[in-house]
């Protein structure tokens, strides 16, 4: 065969899709020449794209296609090894003379390799480049694998591992898309529309996906083993592999969102990289039966991780989202919140200890366990460190202005208030031991039950923590609404000024 010469060559050489009665120069070779089968083994062919500037060579090529004539489709089966990995195919082309004149024509193709099984049915159009349109199925054992052998690093740890993709496809060039799909990744299945390019080391994704539920368990499993598997967490330097990977653009709605013991219901989520920022918007989510909103971004600058987060939630019962999140269950109350945070570091220790920014909070209806504020007057009185105050408190609201700073949340202005109490206070507590340093104002009803007679205000100090905090008397100056929090010097830990 002279594949540059005769039919074939002049149909290649055909900028045109034409037919046999085409008065075209020179005249159609699209006649019925008698072919047959041609083997070949231990080839070499390459392929040049100018336009994307990519060349990719098949080597160990071993191919045996049987075209009996070019008025037949042609067969073929074979295999060939690319970038390192043998890949074995099957498949057929319906019109092969009218494909490479610029012609479409029904094309069937198969491959299996250790990484990488698909199968497409449908057509194929060559006009400006090659087209092929129709049904496909594509699966791998490993995402992050396929995609690095196809040439861009991604380093996600074990994440993006099983996957796959049924759908309507369309291929052109270095950009693949997908109608009507249902995706698997990580066990998590979506189905809609996205589109995958290649091209200059970096992949770019775009796509809409519904979801019944998204686990991003194994997400946060894989963030918790690179920290330990590095050694001292706080010493762990901090990589942000897939901003870097590409521009993404991802827009999922789930009904339930799972991540370790935290669930969420509804969500609109939308997830997108651009110039190695990764930024993720959450809407609208149903938490805990109530809303939440929130705002994340990630960058890498000069080798540092530099982050924001801006949350906003709206009747979250306290208890049970304490409870999954912390692991605290002592306060049980209804709870909106705005939180504003920063941080920045080379470092996860480093990252965490330059949290900075602010929020603030909203309690409703609330009882906290463990704590009977009426019992306070008298342990105050005897100053006992082990005194009795086990019971519970109920109060109407609680709220106040948080301030984070140099591993420490702080406020100047919480108040508390029941049907028979109000506390007002100021302190502060560490994020990283459960140390809290703080004074206030219990202001509880006159003895003599008279409406008009001012309350009873007992001065205090809380030392301990979260979990066993100590009530002292504050014999100092007496903490008046609209004061603010006392410096360090004026706050003692552990004991009352004398």
């Amino acid at each position: 065969w002279l594949l540059d010469q005769g039919a074939v060559g002049t149909q290649a050489a055909k900028r045109n899709a034409e037919v046999i009665s085409d008065d075209i120069a020179p005249p159609s070779p699209l006649a019925d020449i008698t072919l047959g089968r041609l083997l070949l083994r231990n080839g070499l062919i390459t392929f040049d794209d100018l336009r994307a500037g990519r060349h990719e060579a098949l080597s160990d090529v071993t191919m045996s296609l049987d075209w009996p004539s070019t008025a037949e489709a042609a067969t073929g089966t074979g295999s060939f090894t690319l970038r390192g990995g043998t890949v074995e195919f099957n498949g057929s082309i319906g019109a092969p003379l009218r494909l490479l004149a610029g012609g479409s024509s029904s094309l069937r193709l198969a491959l299996a390799s250790t990484l990488l099984r698909a199968s497409f049915a449908g057509n194929a159009l060559r006009l400006d480049g090659t087209q092929i349109d129709g049904e496909a199925t594509i699966s791998t054992p490993s995402v992050q694998r396929l995609v690095e052998w196809m040439g861009t690093p991604m380093d996600t740890g074990s994440v993006f591992g099983a996957g796959s993709i049924t759908g309507k496809m369309n291929w052109i060039g270095s950009s693949v898309s997908f109608a009507n799909a249902t995706m698997v990744l990580d066990g998590n299945t979506a189905e809609g529309a996205i589109a995958v390019s290649f091209g200059g080391g970096r992949v770019g994704a775009q796509g809409t996906l519904a979801l019944e539920k998204l686990d991003l368990t194994p997400y946060l499993e894989t963030f918790q083993a690179a920290l330990v598997g590095g050694g001292f967490w706080p010493i762990t330097p901090i990589r942000l592999p897939l901003a870097g990977v590409g521009d993404i653009d991802l827009r999922l709605s789930t009904d339930q969102v799972v991540m370790g013991r935290t669930s969420m219901g509804r969500a609109a989520v939308a997830a997108t990289a651009k110039d190695g920022k990764l930024t993720i918007n959450v809407g609208d989510a149903q938490l805990y039966g109530g809303h939440a909103e929130a705002t994340l971004t990630a960058e890498m600058i000069d080798g540092a991780l530099s982050g924001t987060a801006r949350v906003k939630v709206d009747h979250i019962p306290a208890r049970i989202a304490l409870s999954d999140i912390l692991g605290l269950t002592a306060l049980d109350a209804t709870g909106s919140a705005t939180i504003d945070l920063t941080a920045s570091g080379r470092s996860w220790g480093e990252f965490a200890g330059s949290v900075s920014g602010g929020a603030t909070v909203l309690l409703a209806d609330g009882i906290l366990d463990s704590v009977d504020v009426a019992k306070v007057p008298a342990v105050l009185a005897a100053g006992a460190k082990d005194a009795d105050l086990s019971g519970s408190t109920s109060f109407a609201t609680a709220t106040g202005t948080l301030k984070v700073a140099d591993g420490t949340v702080s406020s100047e202005d919480f108040h508390a208030e029941g049907e028979t109490f109000a506390i007002d206070a100021a302190g502060k507590a560490r994020l990283f031991n459960p140390t809290l340093e703080a004074r206030g104002v219990l202001s509880l009803p006159a003895t003599d039950g008279s409406a008009a007679a001012p309350p009873n205000e007992f001065p205090f100090m809380v030392t301990g923590s979260w979990t066993a905090p100590v009530f002292l008397p504050d014999l100092g100056r007496p903490l008046q609404r609209g004061d603010k929090q006392p410096a360090d010097a004026d706050m003692p830990p552990e004991s009352p000024r004398g």
